[in-house]
């Protein structure tokens, strides 16, 4: 059987009026990554009205937005601020630099045309690296400010994460890792078993390293959302799988104990915004404001955090998102259970119910061993034995909210959600 996981539809049970992630920028633009200076001034970068690039700056927090930069033709990708003053962003065929703190923005080689530079990290204001696609995946390096770029070596990643002054991190086909100004570089490689990673971010602090990103299932060609955090002990790495999330596309790592993660769930599932306070060992999702009232799973493709407390995040759909309580509450990811088969049906009416709930599945599931109950947090509320094809529940004294019901044969587990009023 395949695996699926039990929730609350939003359809059914709405976000909490509360959310804490709210949207303060909203526009017809596809966002690709965010960035901040210092605790005020930060930067937006994507495609807006097609593929017209834009830079857009903040200098109060997030609160307002002005574009800085645009222009026809191009795709951005990716921003990297050495210092106050200095910045760049990477675009499909060259690399935009600033020298007045990202009010203006010019080429340094107007006439260079390269491949598309992903990612890119500086060590200082001339010494910078960037991942870029020429057929494949490659690296290439900058020592005078940008004007100039040659390809160090044939091999490359995706993402790039700069430790410190010298020690760089890029992921491939594994985590490559230069501690002496990406002279050398040693390849720390993936050990997921039956499973192939196909799109990656990853950040590090201190000797853990995390990724999440995109799987594939070599079996069935499905796609998944993971998470893996590297095991220093034993040398390998702990893989979290999420089925319910079709990507997860970038890694904020806050510090050593709070972590986030953010991606796109499969509709109509809540999990864009997933959080970690234990450094990366467990994972939670947090709610957040939708940017219409029929919109499901934004596909949230970057996260930069200020403080612990004070985040920003951005979608493909336009959207700018802002915490300053480090999201809100954190609320547990569903349980798998066994999917069921098509003769495997399980009905609940009336939905949503005011007391009594009737269940309804056919013979061939033999004999119900019990039915379990759980809250919107995922607690067992009550249990009970039923048997036979027709079951009644009496569930009045519960509080009104989203609850699954866990329904346990003997050949099988079967899980319905409902609504009561």
């Amino acid at each position: 059987m395949k695996i699926f996981y039990s929730f609350c539809l939003i359809s059914i049970c709405s976000y909490r009026i509360w959310a804490q992630w709210e949207i303060v920028d909203l526009s017809n633009c596809a966002y690709n990554a965010v960035y901040f200076v210092n605790d005020s001034v930060g930067f937006i970068v994507g495609s807006c009205g097609g593929n017209n690039i834009s830079i857009k700056k903040t200098t109060n927090f997030g609160v307002n937005w002005t574009t800085v930069h645009s222009a026809t033709n191009a795709w951005i990708y990716d921003i990297y601020f050495p210092s106050d003053s200095i910045g760049y962003a990477s675009t499909y065929e060259n690399v935009l630099k600033t020298i007045d703190g990202g009010e203006t923005w010019f080429y340094p080689t107007p006439d260079f045309e390269g491949y598309p530079y992903r990612s890119i990290v500086f060590q200082d204001n001339d010494i910078g690296f960037g991942c870029f696609g020429n057929g494949g995946i490659a690296f290439a390096q900058t020592t005078d400010g940008g004007i100039t770029w040659y390809e160090q070596s044939d091999f490359g990643g995706l993402i790039l994460v700069k430790e410190d002054s010298c020690e760089i991190k890029m992921l491939g086909n594994g985590i490559w890792s230069s501690q002496d100004c990406a002279s050398t570089w040693n390849l720390d490689p993936f050990d997921f078993a039956d499973v192939s990673p196909i799109g990656f971010d990853f950040s590090a602090i201190d000797t853990s390293s995390i990724v999440c990103g995109i799987g594939l299932y070599d079996a069935t060609w499905q796609n998944y959302g993971f998470i893996a955090k590297r095991n220093v002990l034993i040398n390998t790495w702990d893989l979290q799988e999420f089925s319910y999330i079709t990507k997860l596309n970038a890694i904020e790592i806050v510090n050593s104990s709070t972590n986030y993660c953010v991606g796109l769930a499969h509709n109509p599932n809540p999990f864009s915004f997933l959080k970690s306070i234990d450094g990366g060992i467990t994972w939670g999702y947090q709610e957040y404001e939708l940017p219409c009232d029929n919109c499901f799973s934004p596909n949230v493709r970057d996260v930069f955090c200020t403080s612990e407390n004070v985040c920003y995040a951005i979608s493909s759909g336009g959207a700018i998102w802002r915490t300053l309580n480090g999201g809100g509450e954190l609320f547990p990811l569903p349980v798998s259970v066994a999917e069921n088969e098509p003769e495997d049906e399980l009905l609940l009416f009336p939905v949503p119910t005011d007391g009594l709930l009737q269940l309804n599945f056919p013979p061939v599931l033999a004999r119900m061993t019990n039915i379990q109950v759980f809250d919107s947090m995922g607690q067992l509320v009550f249990t009970t034995n039923l048997n036979g094809s027709n079951a009644e529940i009496d569930v009045s004294h519960l509080a009104a909210g989203c609850y699954t019901l866990r329904a346990n044969f003997e050949s099988t587990v079967l899980t319905r959600s409902f609504m009561k009023n």
